[in-house]
């Protein structure tokens, strides 16, 4: 992740999201999350699989940038004419990128699925609930997450 001091994090404080997902990104951003790997570093037991495709450790790493569940949700929702490279990039990178490749309502729509993809994990984990969200549903869910805070701002 990126160093908790550096200048860019000021970026994501800067999206039209709701706060709850800026904190969450905020922290994420600074391995601040409670991933396996960080939790392991505390001396918690826990098994090192990835929740959603059960392949791969549980890391901030590859949740956000390897998972397949991630992958092909990001691929989806970025797989259009002009975005289609975007799905591609490592989360962080875009998350706080200032590029016009990346306008702000790209890395907004990638906060919000970036968040429900951790609500995702942590629901199949905490609530043992296992039937799987389908990687377009989660799509569908981010739009609608943007489109109904946009409506009450």
């Amino acid at each position: 992740m990126i160093p908790k001091h550096n200048s860019t994090l000021k970026e994501i404080w800067k999206l039209k999201i709701p706060p709850r997902m800026i904190i969450f990104l905020w922290r994420m951003l600074q391995n601040r999350i409670a991933t396996v790997d960080t939790l392991r570093k505390r001396d918690w037991p826990m098994p090192s699989i990835c929740y959603l495709c059960r392949n791969g450790e549980d890391s901030v790493q590859h949740l956000f940038n390897e998972c397949r569940y991630t992958l092909q949700a990001k691929h989806s929702l970025f797989c259009y004419p002009h975005n289609l490279h975007l799905f591609q990039i490592d989360t962080t990178l875009l998350l706080l990128s200032k590029s016009p490749q990346a306008p702000v309502q790209t890395r907004e729509l990638l906060a919000i699925m970036t968040f429900l993809i951790w609500r995702e994990r942590c629901q199949r984990i905490f609530n043992e609930k296992h039937n799987n969200l389908h990687f377009q549903a989660l799509v569908d869910q981010t739009i609608l997450e943007r489109d109904s805070y946009y409506a009450r701002k």
